[in-house]
């Protein structure tokens, strides 16, 4: 295990690994790309935009809904889909509950097709 991770312990992403059948490469998948440090600014950015999404400051509301834009994609970008299924198994989610949460994220819901 080069990554350190024994994926035993997280049934969705063991499920993913032996229906894509790249249990021989999974060790080699970095998990999270992100630094302690960067995570660490990160949480501290969305405390504020917590703060800032029940401020009664209008404003604040509608800059607090785009920053939120940009959170998800980084979240996105800079996890693993093993670790993303992992994280939605830990809190009875799916994509798709997911992409119901954060509709503008995702082009079929702006199409109106689902």
């Amino acid at each position: 295990m080069k990554n350190g991770i024994d994926f035993s312990q997280y049934p969705a992403a063991q499920q993913m690994i032996d229906e894509a059948d790249v249990a021989h490469e999974a060790a080699d998948y970095q998990m999270i790309r992100i630094d302690r440090d960067a995570a660490a600014l990160r949480l501290a950015e969305l405390l504020i935009l917590c703060k800032a999404a029940s401020s009664s400051s209008i404003p604040l509301r509608s800059r607090a809904k785009r920053s939120a834009n940009y959170y998800h994609n980084q979240v996105r970008n800079e996890a693993h889909v093993f670790a993303q299924m992992e994280a939605l198994r830990e809190y009875k989610l799916s994509f798709d509950d997911l992409d119901r949460m954060m509709p503008h994220q995702n082009s079929v819901f702006l199409n109106g097709q689902r």
